[in-house]
């Protein structure tokens, strides 16, 4: 499974989200006025993506007003999800998964 997105405009515009989220210089403001320009779903797709960019923004937000002056020591065990191949590693979750129940 690949984690690219299925729609290349929606690629495209996640880059250009992380672009203006950064700030973006002369020519860039051009390329992404052009880039907007060429179809009408463009500026769906980078509203979508800067909607999604927010919304982790916030949830980072939300973790770190929750989160203790010191990240707890322990984690949790490593874990195979069912079906995993054979071969494949286990992987950790973090401790704050385990106690947000």
């Amino acid at each position: 499974m690949s984690d690219a997105p299925a729609n290349p405009i929606d690629a495209i515009a996640c880059q250009w989200a992380a672009r203006l989220d950064r700030g973006l210089a002369g020519e860039e403001e051009a390329a992404l006025d052009a880039w907007l320009a060429l179809d009408p779903r463009h500026r769906g797709a980078l509203l979508r993506a800067q909607a999604g960019m927010a919304l982790l923004d916030r949830c980072r937000a939300l973790h770190d007003d929750d989160a203790p002056e010191q990240a707890p020591q322990d984690e949790a065990p490593m874990t195979m999800p069912d079906g995993a191949p054979p071969g494949a590693k286990p992987w950790r979750w973090p401790a704050w998964a385990w106690q947000a129940g």
